[in-house]
Protein backbone atom coordinates (compact mmCIF):
# COMPACT_ATOMS: atom_id res chain seq x y z
CA UNK A 1 0.00 0.00 0.00
CA UNK A 2 2.89 2.64 1.40
CA UNK A 3 4.38 1.62 -2.12
CA UNK A 4 1.20 2.54 -4.60
CA UNK A 5 0.69 5.87 -2.38
CA UNK A 6 4.27 6.65 -3.42
CA UNK A 7 4.12 5.93 -6.56
CA UNK A 8 0.83 7.88 -6.94
CA UNK A 9 2.78 10.97 -5.27
CA UNK A 10 5.38 10.82 -7.83
CA UNK A 11 3.09 10.65 -10.74
CA UNK A 12 1.02 13.83 -9.49
CA UNK A 13 4.29 15.83 -9.21
CA UNK A 14 5.67 14.96 -12.58
CA UNK A 15 2.25 15.60 -13.87
CA UNK A 16 2.17 19.28 -12.22
CA UNK A 17 5.63 20.06 -13.32
CA UNK A 18 4.60 18.85 -16.62
CA UNK A 19 1.85 20.96 -17.08
CA UNK A 20 3.96 24.37 -15.46
CA UNK A 21 6.60 23.57 -18.04
CA UNK A 22 4.20 24.37 -20.74
CA UNK A 23 3.13 27.59 -19.73
CA UNK A 24 4.70 30.19 -21.19
CA UNK A 25 4.41 33.28 -18.92
CA UNK A 26 6.15 36.61 -18.21
CA UNK A 27 8.01 35.38 -14.59
CA UNK A 28 7.90 37.71 -11.82
CA UNK A 29 10.69 40.19 -11.13
CA UNK A 30 9.50 42.35 -8.05
CA UNK A 31 11.77 45.34 -9.80
CA UNK A 32 9.88 48.25 -9.29
CA UNK A 33 8.11 50.14 -6.65
CA UNK A 34 4.52 49.21 -5.59
CA UNK A 35 3.24 49.14 -2.67
CA UNK A 36 1.35 45.58 -1.05
CA UNK A 37 -1.99 45.84 -3.67
CA UNK A 38 0.70 46.47 -7.04
CA UNK A 39 -0.22 50.25 -7.20
CA UNK A 40 2.93 52.37 -8.43
CA UNK A 41 4.49 54.99 -6.24
CA UNK A 42 5.42 57.01 -9.41
CA UNK A 43 3.49 58.01 -12.97
CA UNK A 44 6.90 56.93 -14.54
CA UNK A 45 6.22 53.31 -14.06
CA UNK A 46 5.81 50.92 -16.59
CA UNK A 47 2.87 48.70 -16.22
CA UNK A 48 4.50 45.95 -19.09
CA UNK A 49 7.40 44.47 -19.31
CA UNK A 50 9.66 46.72 -21.79
CA UNK A 51 11.76 43.89 -22.03
CA UNK A 52 9.30 41.14 -23.53
CA UNK A 53 8.14 44.11 -26.28
CA UNK A 54 11.02 45.53 -27.96
CA UNK A 55 8.96 46.53 -30.79
CA UNK A 56 6.46 48.44 -29.03
CA UNK A 57 7.05 52.10 -28.94
CA UNK A 58 7.76 53.70 -26.04
CA UNK A 59 5.51 56.56 -26.32
CA UNK A 60 2.66 54.02 -26.45
CA UNK A 61 3.75 52.15 -23.74
CA UNK A 62 4.17 55.65 -21.49
CA UNK A 63 0.73 56.91 -22.59
CA UNK A 64 -1.02 53.47 -21.57
CA UNK A 65 1.11 53.25 -18.46
CA UNK A 66 -0.08 56.70 -17.51
CA UNK A 67 -4.08 56.30 -18.07
CA UNK A 68 -3.69 52.72 -15.49
CA UNK A 69 -1.98 55.03 -13.30
CA UNK A 70 -4.54 57.62 -13.10
CA UNK A 71 -7.19 54.52 -12.86
CA UNK A 72 -5.54 53.59 -10.15
CA UNK A 73 -4.80 50.26 -11.74
CA UNK A 74 -1.76 47.55 -10.52
CA UNK A 75 1.11 46.66 -12.09
CA UNK A 76 0.13 42.95 -12.68
CA UNK A 77 3.57 41.49 -13.92
CA UNK A 78 5.72 42.91 -11.32
CA UNK A 79 5.11 39.94 -8.82
CA UNK A 80 2.46 38.34 -7.52
CA UNK A 81 -0.33 39.84 -5.67
CA UNK A 82 -1.40 36.94 -4.02
CA UNK A 83 -4.83 36.59 -6.18
CA UNK A 84 -5.55 35.54 -9.49
CA UNK A 85 -6.47 38.42 -11.97
CA UNK A 86 -7.52 38.64 -15.03
CA UNK A 87 -7.96 42.33 -16.81
CA UNK A 88 -9.62 43.52 -19.56
CA UNK A 89 -8.72 47.14 -21.14
CA UNK A 90 -10.77 48.41 -23.75
CA UNK A 91 -9.22 51.53 -25.81
CA UNK A 92 -12.39 52.43 -27.17
CA UNK A 93 -13.03 54.23 -30.49
CA UNK A 94 -13.86 57.78 -31.49
CA UNK A 95 -11.06 59.40 -28.78
CA UNK A 96 -13.80 57.90 -26.24
CA UNK A 97 -12.74 57.51 -22.63
CA UNK A 98 -10.36 53.99 -21.83
CA UNK A 99 -12.64 51.50 -19.94
CA UNK A 100 -11.02 48.74 -17.87
CA UNK A 101 -13.03 45.59 -16.15
CA UNK A 102 -11.11 43.37 -13.86
CA UNK A 103 -12.28 39.92 -12.47
CA UNK A 104 -10.22 38.70 -9.61
CA UNK A 105 -10.38 35.80 -7.08
CA UNK A 106 -8.70 36.02 -3.39
CA UNK A 107 -9.37 32.60 -1.94
CA UNK A 108 -13.05 31.70 -2.39
CA UNK A 109 -13.67 35.55 -3.38
CA UNK A 110 -15.04 36.47 -6.88
CA UNK A 111 -15.10 40.40 -7.59
CA UNK A 112 -16.23 42.01 -10.92
CA UNK A 113 -14.42 45.72 -10.93
CA UNK A 114 -15.72 48.04 -13.78
CA UNK A 115 -13.37 51.49 -13.81
CA UNK A 116 -13.71 54.36 -16.68
CA UNK A 117 -11.86 57.27 -16.55
CA UNK A 118 -12.96 60.75 -18.03
CA UNK A 119 -11.25 61.46 -20.66
CA UNK A 120 -8.73 59.23 -22.69
CA UNK A 121 -4.87 60.36 -21.81
CA UNK A 122 -3.75 63.06 -24.32
CA UNK A 123 -1.37 65.46 -23.73
CA UNK A 124 1.50 65.40 -23.93
CA UNK A 125 1.55 61.33 -25.47
CA UNK A 126 -0.14 62.84 -27.95
CA UNK A 127 0.13 66.34 -29.80
CA UNK A 128 -2.05 68.33 -30.96
CA UNK A 129 -4.90 66.23 -30.07
CA UNK A 130 -7.89 68.69 -29.51
CA UNK A 131 -8.80 71.16 -26.55
CA UNK A 132 -6.23 70.44 -23.90
CA UNK A 133 -7.57 71.12 -20.19
CA UNK A 134 -4.95 72.30 -17.75
CA UNK A 135 -5.30 72.65 -13.89
CA UNK A 136 -2.90 74.36 -11.95
CA UNK A 137 -2.71 72.88 -8.40
CA UNK A 138 -5.51 74.91 -5.87
CA UNK A 139 -2.31 75.81 -2.72
CA UNK A 140 -5.76 77.34 -0.83
CA UNK A 141 -7.55 73.92 -0.65
CA UNK A 142 -6.57 72.37 2.78
CA UNK A 143 -7.30 68.43 4.20
CA UNK A 144 -9.65 69.78 6.83
CA UNK A 145 -11.97 71.32 4.24
CA UNK A 146 -12.23 68.32 2.28
CA UNK A 147 -13.38 64.77 2.10
CA UNK A 148 -10.10 62.00 2.96
CA UNK A 149 -10.83 60.79 -0.73
CA UNK A 150 -10.40 63.91 -2.12
CA UNK A 151 -7.50 64.54 -0.56
CA UNK A 152 -5.95 61.95 -1.17
CA UNK A 153 -6.82 61.84 -4.99
CA UNK A 154 -4.86 65.54 -4.51
CA UNK A 155 -2.21 64.38 -3.11
CA UNK A 156 -1.34 61.98 -5.58
CA UNK A 157 -2.00 64.44 -8.24
CA UNK A 158 1.34 66.32 -6.44
CA UNK A 159 3.42 63.41 -6.56
CA UNK A 160 2.72 62.76 -9.98
CA UNK A 161 5.77 63.75 -12.09
CA UNK A 162 4.12 63.68 -15.25
CA UNK A 163 1.25 65.80 -13.57
CA UNK A 164 3.78 68.11 -11.91
CA UNK A 165 5.30 68.46 -15.25
CA UNK A 166 3.20 69.32 -17.35
CA UNK A 167 0.11 70.16 -14.69
CA UNK A 168 -2.19 67.98 -16.70
CA UNK A 169 -4.31 67.14 -13.79
CA UNK A 170 -7.62 66.66 -15.34
CA UNK A 171 -8.09 63.32 -15.15
CA UNK A 172 -10.06 61.55 -12.45
CA UNK A 173 -12.46 58.28 -12.41
CA UNK A 174 -16.09 58.55 -13.83
CA UNK A 175 -16.70 54.68 -12.84
CA UNK A 176 -15.64 52.62 -10.52
CA UNK A 177 -17.81 49.83 -9.37
CA UNK A 178 -17.00 46.86 -7.56
CA UNK A 179 -19.50 43.77 -6.94
CA UNK A 180 -19.16 40.11 -5.67
CA UNK A 181 -19.97 37.54 -8.10
CA UNK A 182 -20.14 33.73 -7.83
CA UNK A 183 -16.80 31.50 -8.27
CA UNK A 184 -19.14 29.23 -10.72
CA UNK A 185 -18.31 32.60 -12.86
CA UNK A 186 -15.03 32.20 -12.28
CA UNK A 187 -14.50 28.88 -13.33
CA UNK A 188 -16.42 29.54 -16.78
CA UNK A 189 -13.92 31.82 -17.31
CA UNK A 190 -11.19 29.64 -17.20
CA UNK A 191 -12.56 27.05 -19.14
CA UNK A 192 -13.00 29.12 -21.93
CA UNK A 193 -9.44 30.69 -21.39
CA UNK A 194 -7.64 27.40 -21.30
CA UNK A 195 -9.78 26.40 -24.32
CA UNK A 196 -8.08 29.47 -26.03
CA UNK A 197 -4.31 28.35 -24.67
CA UNK A 198 -4.17 31.62 -22.79
CA UNK A 199 -1.42 30.19 -21.02
CA UNK A 200 0.34 28.26 -23.52
CA UNK A 201 1.03 30.80 -26.24
CA UNK A 202 3.38 34.03 -26.57
CA UNK A 203 2.77 37.02 -24.80
CA UNK A 204 1.57 39.13 -27.55
CA UNK A 205 1.61 43.16 -27.44
CA UNK A 206 1.82 45.70 -30.15
CA UNK A 207 0.71 49.39 -29.11
CA UNK A 208 1.53 51.01 -32.47
CA UNK A 209 -1.21 48.88 -33.83
CA UNK A 210 -5.12 49.91 -33.45
CA UNK A 211 -8.09 48.90 -34.87
CA UNK A 212 -9.07 51.29 -38.08
CA UNK A 213 -11.26 53.51 -35.83
CA UNK A 214 -8.11 53.76 -33.20
CA UNK A 215 -9.70 51.01 -30.82
CA UNK A 216 -7.70 48.42 -29.20
CA UNK A 217 -8.67 45.88 -26.69
CA UNK A 218 -6.37 44.25 -24.30
CA UNK A 219 -6.59 40.98 -22.06
CA UNK A 220 -4.14 40.05 -19.31
CA UNK A 221 -3.76 37.57 -16.79
CA UNK A 222 -1.95 37.32 -13.41
CA UNK A 223 -1.55 34.01 -11.58
CA UNK A 224 0.98 32.61 -8.62
CA UNK A 225 2.84 31.11 -12.19
CA UNK A 226 3.10 34.63 -14.09
CA UNK A 227 2.02 37.25 -16.04
CA UNK A 228 0.23 36.99 -19.61
CA UNK A 229 -0.96 39.12 -22.32
CA UNK A 230 -2.40 39.41 -25.67
CA UNK A 231 -4.21 41.63 -27.95
CA UNK A 232 -8.22 40.89 -28.69
CA UNK A 233 -9.62 41.56 -31.92
CA UNK A 234 -13.08 43.24 -31.68
CA UNK A 235 -15.94 42.71 -33.16
CA UNK A 236 -17.83 46.08 -33.23
CA UNK A 237 -16.15 47.21 -36.70
CA UNK A 238 -18.84 44.69 -38.99
CA UNK A 239 -21.35 46.35 -40.46
CA UNK A 240 -24.00 45.45 -43.10
CA UNK A 241 -27.54 43.27 -43.71
CA UNK A 242 -25.71 40.50 -41.66
CA UNK A 243 -24.06 42.13 -39.22
CA UNK A 244 -25.64 39.65 -36.58
CA UNK A 245 -24.75 36.13 -38.43
CA UNK A 246 -21.52 37.37 -38.83
CA UNK A 247 -20.60 38.14 -35.15
CA UNK A 248 -22.15 35.33 -34.34
CA UNK A 249 -20.27 33.23 -37.09
CA UNK A 250 -17.22 34.79 -35.38
CA UNK A 251 -18.11 34.11 -31.98
CA UNK A 252 -18.37 30.58 -32.46
CA UNK A 253 -14.86 30.40 -34.16
CA UNK A 254 -12.91 32.80 -32.10
CA UNK A 255 -11.53 31.50 -28.33
CA UNK A 256 -10.80 35.17 -27.66
CA UNK A 257 -14.00 36.78 -28.89
CA UNK A 258 -15.95 34.29 -26.11
CA UNK A 259 -13.55 35.23 -23.80
CA UNK A 260 -14.52 39.14 -24.58
CA UNK A 261 -18.23 38.56 -24.77
CA UNK A 262 -18.37 36.49 -21.81
CA UNK A 263 -16.78 39.10 -19.34
CA UNK A 264 -18.49 42.09 -20.70
CA UNK A 265 -22.03 40.71 -20.24
CA UNK A 266 -21.08 40.28 -16.60
CA UNK A 267 -21.07 44.02 -16.38
CA UNK A 268 -24.11 46.45 -16.25
CA UNK A 269 -22.89 48.09 -20.12
CA UNK A 270 -24.36 47.30 -23.23
CA UNK A 271 -22.32 45.31 -25.46
CA UNK A 272 -21.57 48.68 -27.53
CA UNK A 273 -21.10 50.73 -24.93
CA UNK A 274 -17.17 48.18 -24.36
CA UNK A 275 -16.10 49.87 -28.06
Amino acid sequence: MNRILLGIIILLFFSCNHLKKDLVVVEFKNSINCNKNGIPCDSLIKYYPIEVFQDTMLSDLRMYSYMYFKMNEPVLYNRYLKKEVYRLTSIRSHYSSPLVITIEKYKDSTVLITKELNRRIDYPFIKNPGPIVFVAPDNSIKSDKIKEEQRLSFQKMLEDSIAKVYRNYNYHLVLNNRIRISNAVWDSLEILIDSAKFWKSKPELDLSRTEDDDSRIIFEGHSENGYQIKVMQSLHLYNGPNIQAHCDNFESKNDYTKILRFITRKTALKEKEIY
